[in-house]
């Protein structure tokens, strides 16, 4: 029950950040303009990469403390870490030339735009250093599963960068003010997890700059930045690609519509962030926990069969979503559907991905990443000729696709006391039933009334089974 009590307080805050998210976009680009938010793109797109400056120390720490209890062992965890991050700021104001240098050259858009590119290369930097106490008091209140406080700042921190980014898009014409404003309430998300998500003793902020430490820190966090390097790529490299080849306007267009679609993120985001703490505990000790272990692939049924519905579902839906936009382009549908169809098989993987890392299976993860990139990359270059702009949404589909289901067996296959031969049925099954949504997605405009209830009622009243078997699984633990 804490779990869930857990996960429904994250949920409602999110729900509702994520709505102002979604207000967001068009008040954006009906007020500025793609070409604006081409812009802000590049700067999330940057934000997004900064985290890698830490080597996935913020990632270790939560997973360090969550399976220590001992406090004088904690204070020296943090202790290490508060000292590894005072070098990576150093680190990364010395590589700041080098940084607005690349991306100038990068996003090369003209002599005008430059200087908004190299302003968002120093936005992005003082982002992620005002950030780092923040972070580091999350690391801690999460690692002690105190969900209510962290959403309870995560409502107000939502709230207020909002709200300073409606009054920077109603004020100014230039992104790089609203950008700024955006920066800005880093200074105020410490004041207020501070209050609400509980400070720590001074003695915890003192760096603690100790070679072997930082070592044994560094190399147990490598593997598990490379990871995430390479999901930070995955979802940026779309704007990466675009911008280069397609021009700023465009890369408005694309990352408009994908930052549209990725707020289903906020259902897998949050189950990741409440389930990872919980699996390290686990798997800290499994053999005192093989009853919750065995209803992991339960949770992975039902992942699923709630993904595919929210395909469905929103594919369904798209031509009125995409009607708020009064976007140039006449064709987006297909765009909308293919990205949307790779956001939730990324969200489902999620929840083996939280796993892996909660393990300490970082290798796994980076070997995972590294899979689903090499097949976006191949598949985004070879129907680039075929596909134009709309490559990258084909390409981001196929590649979730085999990242989901690769996710999936590896977790199963881990799970030793799970019934083998349901592996197989279970597969064909997500296989048959993500094909057809895509079919319905793609093709629905063409397909009479009955091949839509022929697709559709089939996987509804399937989908809805499963997702009732799979609660019932979960709530019980039968295995019948």
């Amino acid at each position: 029950m804490k779990f869930l009590k857990n996960l429904a307080s994250v949920y409602v805050v999110n729900i509702i950040n994520g709505i102002l998210g979604i207000i967001f976009i068009p008040v954006f680009i009906n007020n500025m303009g793609l070409t604006a938010y081409g812009l802000y793109s590049i700067y999330i797109t940057v934000v997004s990469y900064m985290s890698l400056a830490e080597l996935g120390i913020s990632k270790n720490l939560t997973r360090l403390l969550a399976s220590e209890k001992d406090e004088k062992k904690r204070r020296e965890h943090f202790q290490v870490v508060v000292g590894l991050y005072t070098i990576v700021i150093l680190l990364l104001l010395i590589l700041l030339p080098a940084l607005s240098h690349l991306l100038t050259k990068w996003f090369s858009y003209g002599e005008e735009l430059q200087y908004v590119i190299a302003w968002i290369a120093v936005l992005s930097v003082l982002e992620y250093i005002l950030g780092i106490p923040t972070s580091l008091l999350q690391a801690n209140c999460i690692s002690n599963e105190r969900f209510n406080h962290y959403s309870k700042f995560t409502f107000l921190s939502g709230l207020y960068r909002y709200a300073l980014m409606f009054v920077g898009i109603l004020l100014f014409e230039n992104p790089v003010y609203v950008i700024g404003l955006l920066v800005s309430r880093k200074a105020i998300d410490f004041v207020v997890a501070y209050k609400l998500m509980g400070g720590l003793p001074k003695s915890y902020w003192k760096p603690v700059f100790h070679v072997l430490k930082f070592k044994s820190l560094v190399s147990e966090s490598a593997v598990l930045s490379g990871s995430q390097a390479l999901q930070i790529t995955i979802i940026s490299i779309g704007s990466i690609l675009i911008g280069k080849n397609f021009g700023v306007e465009k890369l408005g267009l694309y990352r408009s519509i994908f930052d549209l679609v990725s707020k289903v993120w906020l259902v897998s985001n949050v189950l990741g962030l409440v389930t990872f703490p919980m699996f390290a505990k686990i798997l800290h000790k499994p053999t005192e926990n093989l009853r919750t272990l065995n209803r992991i692939p339960q949770y992975l049924n039902l992942s699923w069969s709630f993904y595919c519905l929210v395909g469905i579902f929103g594919t369904m839906l798209a031509p009125y979503i995409l009607g708020i936009f009064n976007f140039p382009e006449s064709d987006v549908n297909e765009l909308f559907a293919l990205l949307l169809i790779g956001v939730i098989l990324n969200a489902h993987a999620n929840l083996s991905y939280e796993y892996l890392q909660a393990g300490g299976n970082y290798l796994k993860t980076l070997k995972l990443s590294f899979l689903a990139l090499g097949i976006l990359f191949i598949s985004y270059f070879f129907m680039l000729q075929h596909t134009g702009f709309n490559s990258i949404g084909w390409a981001w589909m196929v590649s979730m696709l085999i990242y989901a289901l690769v996710a999936d067996y590896i977790i199963m296959m881990e799970i030793k006391r799970y019934i083998t031969k349901r592996i197989l049925p279970d597969f064909v099954f997500k296989l048959l039933t993500i094909l057809l949504c895509v079919f319905y997605s793609l093709k629905k405009e063409s397909l009479s009334g009955i091949m839509i209830c022929l697709i559709l009622l089939p996987n509804l009243v399937w989908f809805f089974y499963l997702f009732l078997k799979s609660y019932y699984y979960i709530k019980t633990g039968d295995r019948t």
